[in-house]
């Protein structure tokens, strides 16, 4: 347990220091773009390096067209149920 907390201790201050970085970066790039296509560029930039690192511990099948499709309607699917009308 004391091995997992302090290997889990670097990730979560590289995880705060790049979020704090966000701040600068977003603010000069919001005066040139829209929000809508800043947020898609970083998902993109985030998805990039996610797909590799689930390629390389899963394996190809898990990024077939149909993983991904089954994934895509699954979020369609949460994402409808969670919204609130007002």
């Amino acid at each position: 347990m004391q091995t997992s907390y302090l290997r889990g201790v670097p990730f979560c201050l590289v995880a705060t220091v790049s979020w704090g970085c966000m701040f600068p970066v977003m603010t000069s790039a919001l005066t040139q773009m829209d929000p809508f296509n800043f947020t898609a560029i970083r998902y993109t930039i985030a998805a990039i390096p996610f797909a590799v690192l689930l390629l390389a511990r899963e394996g190809p099948g898990d990024l077939s067209r149909g993983a991904i499709h089954r994934l895509a309607s699954e979020m369609c699917l949460i994402n409808k149920e969670e919204t609130v009308y007002a």
